[in-house]
């Protein structure tokens, strides 16, 4: 009993505050209470962890500024609305826009490799630079921010 005692016990972290997590113990009971509690249906959970999402993923108006580490989609079939001020766990592939109103945002890093429709980011907080590199693999119409008296989406070709 000592030994198979001692070989879980490497297994986990150091200073880890969830042990079965670590040991991918309950992982997508995580991942489906979260889902739940946000109402987001039509989802699939890959062998990787990632989420699939049939249909739209609005989190827009959900209070959630940054998704759990525990959290990662992949493919959203539909758009997705968020107010995210990171986009680390946002998914590798949306097929229509992708849209967050976080004035805090100040990176394109983890943003949709692909997108097939248009970008809106709420932030002029991002530098041109790096609005640049992103423009590169992205082809549809980039809005950044909002005009302040018109309240209307300004274009950035």
């Amino acid at each position: 009993m000592k030994i198979i005692n001692e070989r879980l016990n490497e297994k986990f972290e150091r200073n880890s505050e969830n042990k079965l997590s670590t040991l991918n113990i309950g992982k997508i009971v995580l991942i489906q209470d979260w889902l739940k509690k946000y109402n987001i249906k039509h989802y699939k959970i890959n062998d990787n962890f990632s989420i699939d999402i049939t249909g739209n993923l609005y989190l827009q108006y959900k209070e959630i500024d940054v998704l759990p580490d525990y959290i990662q989609f992949n493919n959203v079939f539909g758009f997705m609305e968020c107010n995210l001020k990171t986009f680390r766990g946002v998914p590798y592939f949306v097929d229509k826009h992708f849209l967050t109103m976080n004035k805090e945002v100040i990176t394109t890093e983890y943003l949709p490799r692909i997108l097939k429709g248009d970008l809106f980011i709420n932030s002029f907080k991002i530098p041109d630079d790096e609005l640049f590199k992103y423009r590169k693999i992205f082809k549809g119409k980039m809005y950044i921010g909002v005009e302040p008296k018109t309240r209307k989406w300004i274009l950035r070709k």
